[in-house]
């Protein structure tokens, strides 16, 4: 063999010589194992990591390369040569358990060494000494031999106790098995923190455990990186280990807020087809569908959710928002027989069921009722009245037709102390009443005061201000909530509604092309309105230019449609009406 000649020589063979013999042998048939590197090893006095690099550029495959690697380390550690193995050892791209194992087992000397100083670094936690057992850990490492999997736990988990959160991290990643509750407190304290970079570190050694996934996309979504929260659900979804409901009702409830119906639905897809389930999901979704005005597609979610979890106060929850969301006094009395029907299933009562019982009963202008249910909550509750129900008695009152009681409570009475929530019901009573200039006076005396006032204040009075015809007003209105904040499509919606109905069409059109150019570009709802508009002044072509812009990029809804119908109608051209049909295809609806 020629490795014999180079046993007795003087001088080390290069590495080309090396890599020649390694090849040589492999071609033979020969397995570079264990027995044979160990002879060689014994007599081989040069540089080591030449005939490690000459193993790993014999091989044809980077698997083979590390397994001929890590036979040569632990050929090393049996001939006695560890520091030279713990050199390979460090340039190796994957080191095995075994080989680990071996670098780890110590001379006599060593061992006894070593097992003194892991002794100490237990005792040292037991008191409660973090830098004695830290300077312990530090002469294990300098000795090239670091304590087992448990001391390194539970040094990892004294270090997160006292809040060294990166020196907690960085001896959990020393640990060769997983230790699963260590990684999620890491990441839950991490997330505290919103440290995204940290989380996504972690999450690499969580082999995509559930409750991972869950952290790591509450941070991510904290941080902003919703459609990255979503790419990581849909590459796991196809996993062993799917995603919980709980991280999929995460990002459906940040779509939902963020008025992404589209994206929204289709992460509930999703998840719905993975068979998981989440409340938040189905109660944000449902909102969301019922201020699109999808009431009965809201409908199907409350009943879904009721067939999945029927015994719970989210369950009704949902139900009696969808049903005290219509203007029918039929749905309002079915949600006083949801009520009653909670009483005798014995659900907790909560806050917010109160809440939705008076609300209907304001919607059925029973007023003895409101008072009512105020002290039935107070008593079930246990304080002197809960702000929800508070806030509901207010929203009462508007729908009775009785603002200034509305005005006169928040302004003083012995239950509670109002919130943002109380004022802002209270503002918009007033602007449904026609009480404009009150509804303006307490907005402004509430902002000064650094009131958090809702989008919806300044759309009520808006709506109302258009109503009167004091296009003026509307629009002072609105530049005050664009200086206070951006507003949404919906605001810009509304401006360009109030236009409309005053007939006041190129102001309309400057809001929808500084849309278009703006970070706001318009809605369904806005190319609706601008359609709505048009046909009720007659203007049909522009209805149907209109039409045409939208339908070129995205498919028209049935309300668009049934206006471009009445444009195309009214023009005469009903062959186009049926083509648009086809173009579209959607069904007809009654309408």
């Amino acid at each position: 063999m020629c490795f014999q000649a180079w046993f007795g020589a003087d001088q080390s063979p290069t590495e080309v010589e090396l890599i020649a013999a390694c090849e040589r042998l492999t071609s033979e048939g020969v397995r570079l194992g264990i027995t044979l590197l160990r002879e060689i090893v014994k007599q081989f006095k040069g540089n080591i990591e030449s005939l490690a690099a000459a193993l790993k550029k014999s091989t044809q495959s980077m698997s083979e390369a590390n397994k001929a690697v890590n036979t040569l380390i632990i050929a090393l550690v049996d001939c006695g040569r560890r520091d030279e193995a713990f050199l390979v050892a460090e340039n190796c791209a994957y080191v095995t358990g075994f080989a680990r194992q071996k670098l780890d087992r110590q001379d006599p000397d060593y061992d006894q060494e070593s097992r003194g100083l892991e002794k100490s670094i237990i005792n040292h936690l037991e008191i409660g000494n973090m830098e004695a057992a830290s300077m312990d850990l530090r002469k294990m490492d300098r000795l090239r031999q670091g304590p087992s999997d448990n001391v390194l736990a539970d040094l990892s988990w004294a270090y997160l106790h006292r809040g060294r959160k990166l020196d907690a991290m960085q001896l959990f990643k020393r640990i060769k098995t997983t230790r699963m509750p260590l990684l999620i407190s890491l990441m839950s304290k991490f997330s505290a923190e919103r440290n995204l970079p940290a989380c996504k570190e972690l999450f690499s050694f969580s082999k995509n455990n559930p409750r991972a996934v869950d952290i790591l996309v509450e941070v991510l979504l904290y941080s902003g990186e919703t459609n990255e929260a979503r790419r990581l659900l849909d590459s796991l979804s196809n996993g062993k280990i799917p995603p919980s409901g709980r991280s999929f009702g995460r990002v459906i409830v940040k779509l939902c807020k963020a008025n992404d119906l589209e994206g929204a639905y289709g992460v509930f897809l999703n998840m719905r087809s993975l068979q998981l389930h989440d409340p938040n999901a189905y109660v944000s979704l449902s909102g969301l569908l019922r201020r699109r005005h999808r009431i009965e597609d809201a409908f199907k979610l409350s009943d879904e959710l009721m067939r999945i979890y029927p015994s719970s106060t989210f369950s009704y929850n949902c139900l009696l928002d969808n049903l005290l969301a219509s203007n029918n006094p039929i749905q309002h009395r079915r949600a006083l027989r949801v009520f009653e029907e909670m009483e005798r299933r014995e659900i907790p009562l909560t806050d917010s069921v109160y809440a939705a019982v008076i609300k209907a009963h304001g919607k059925l202008h029973n007023k003895t009722e409101c008072y009512r249910f105020m002290e039935e909550a107070s008593k079930a509750i246990g304080i002197p009245v809960p702000i929800a129900s508070f806030n509901s008695f207010l929203f009462a009152l508007g729908e009775m037709g009785a603002p200034e009681d509305a005005h006169r409570l928040v302004v003083s009475n012995n239950w509670v102390e109002p919130d943002d929530v109380s004022y802002g019901i209270v503002i918009r009573c007033l602007a449904k009443g026609r009480r404009l200039h009150e509804a303006e006076e307490l907005l402004e005396s509430q902002s000064a005061r650094g009131r958090g006032l809702f989008e919806h204040e300044y759309l009520a009075l808006m709506t109302n201000y258009a109503n009167e015809g004091n296009l003026s007003k509307v629009e002072s209105m609105f530049r005050r909530l664009l200086a206070r904040s951006k507003p949404s499509s919906t605001a810009y919606n509304c401006l360009i509604k109030s236009y409309m109905q005053n007939n006041d069409f190129e102001g309309a059109e400057n809001v929808f092309r500084d849309m278009k150019e703006g970070p706001v570009f318009p809605s369904e709802r806005t190319y609706l309105s601008m359609m709505k508009g048009y046909n009720e002044a007659g203007n049909y072509r522009a209805t149907v230019e209109i039409f045409l812009e939208f339908s070129s990029n995205r498919a028209a809804t049935l309300p668009m449609m049934e206006e471009v119908i009445v444009a195309a109608s009214q023009s005469g051209k009903h062959l186009y009406v049926l083509k648009l049909f086809d173009d579209q295809s959607l069904l007809p609806s009654k309408r």
